[in-house]
């Protein structure tokens, strides 16, 4: 069995780095001109609107082996209370969020929106026979088609629920409300289709096809959450790559967060630990921007510095590709973000120190007297000076052996 396990993990090693070389090498040999390849930060975003339908099936298989779908879910069960993400794409952090929502109400809903499909398709048969007759079509109690699909029977229920301790407890760490932003409309669309089929009749829920650094329009959720102050928690994942200013974004979303509890979450990649793995990102990301509209080897960690925001935590995955941030605006307390030449000056004292050398020790002839029982001795005469009263050199043992030998002798 051991055997076995070694012999899968060698073949997994060869492929990797025979995929390695072989990229590597067809991107340092591929001419920018001949394939019309982008240059580096050039706005690529356009090309979600044309990979959309195809965008799940392509990523899946990587996320499931890099472990990513774990870490968006890890990621999107942090957030509570009114949440907004940005660069939503075909949705795939929203069944991962902790909403106020139960099976029973997914069977409510889901039952509600069943008869009123049907209610509509047998209104539509009996306006169709109506017309081939000329006769008036049969009598229908009226019924209000027009509702909203939140069920009344979850209403009712919510209304009737009492909340005990627990109940309080889960609902301050759940989604109050969601706020969805992406530039790309096919993409909200998928996703708009997939929350409505997992979460039929949640209504706390708002799509917005724009970019991330316009202004929100007004809503009543959007109204809400500005006279609370801002978003509890923003999310952000795989978005940094696309936009053209990364920096602006972060700094537009650091004024929509809350600015006392507020929390941006951040899944991005981009530049690993090694220089092998950068040089390898930076021949390929012009081809990889082109295919899948994203600069995979930017600076994330340099990005959110430049932002002004201060990082919480930040965990490296994938050879340090794959960035996990915690981060949150800066406040007052935190002073002002420090610029280039200040975070430099503790590196030139440093140096300064490093490559001073030590001031070479004065022979014994021209050492100070120590002698401490004379008048007006400084005490700084033995601070910086290693004086051996007695035998210079020797060691405390050296010098004890010596005094009794000097004994016997006498």
């Amino acid at each position: 069995m051991a055997s076995k396990n070694y012999f899968i993990a060698g073949g997994m090693l060869a492929y990797g780095v025979t995929s390695y070389y072989y990229s590597y090498a067809s991107a340092v040999r591929a001419d920018p001109a001949t394939e019309n390849l982008p240059i580096q930060d050039a706005d690529v975003s356009q090309t979600y609107d044309t990979i959309a339908h195809s965008f799940d099936k392509c990523v899946a298989s990587s996320e499931v082996l890099g472990l990513v779908n774990w870490r968006r879910r890890r990621l999107a069960q942090q957030a509570k209370g009114n949440v907004l993400e940005v660069s939503v794409g075909t949705g795939r952090n929203m069944k991962y969020y902790n909403l106020d929502y139960t099976w029973s109400d997914w069977y409510a809903n889901t039952q509600y929106a069943e008869l009123r499909r049907r209610k509509i398709e047998h209104e539509a048969k009996l306006k169709a026979i109506a017309s081939e007759t000329e006769a008036e079509a049969p009598y229908m109690p009226e019924v209000d088609i027009d509702l909203p699909l939140n069920s009344p029977w979850v209403e009712e229920r919510s209304k009737a629920k009492e909340l005990t301790r627990t109940d309080l407890k889960e609902k301050a760490n759940r989604v109050n409300s969601l706020t969805f932003v992406d530039l790309s409309a096919p993409m909200v669309d998928i996703a708009r289709k997939k929350f409505e089929h997992k979460y039929p009749g949640y209504g706390a829920v708002q799509f917005f096809t724009q970019s991330a650094l316009d202004h929100l329009p007004s809503s009543p959720i959007t109204d809400a959450v500005r006279r609370q102050g801002g978003y509890d928690y923003i999310l952000q994942s795989m978005g940094l790559c696309s936009t053209p200013e990364p920096v602006q974004l972060l700094k537009h979303l650091s004024g929509l967060a809350h600015p006392d509890r507020g929390k941006i979450l951040l899944l991005e990649h981009g530049k690993g630990y090694w220089n092998w793995m950068n040089r390898y990102l930076d021949t390929t990301a012009p081809r990889h921007a082109k295919i899948h509209g994203c600069w995979y080897n930017r600076d994330i960690g340099k990005i959110v510095e430049d932002s002004g925001l201060v990082m919480e935590s930040c965990k490296r995955k994938h050879f340090g590709t794959l960035w996990i941030i915690e981060a949150r605006p800066r406040r007052d307390a935190d002073g002002p973000a420090k610029t280039q030449t200040e975070t430099e000056k503790p590196t030139k004292a440093l140096s300064q120190l490093v490559i001073e050398e030590p001031k070479e020790k004065p022979d014994v002839a021209e050492q100070p007297d120590t002698n401490t029982n004379k008048p007006g001795l400084a005490s700084q005469a033995w601070t910086g000076l290693k004086v051996v009263t007695g035998i210079a050199g020797l060691k405390e043992e050296d010098v004890g052996r010596d005094k009794k030998r000097s004994k016997k002798d006498d």
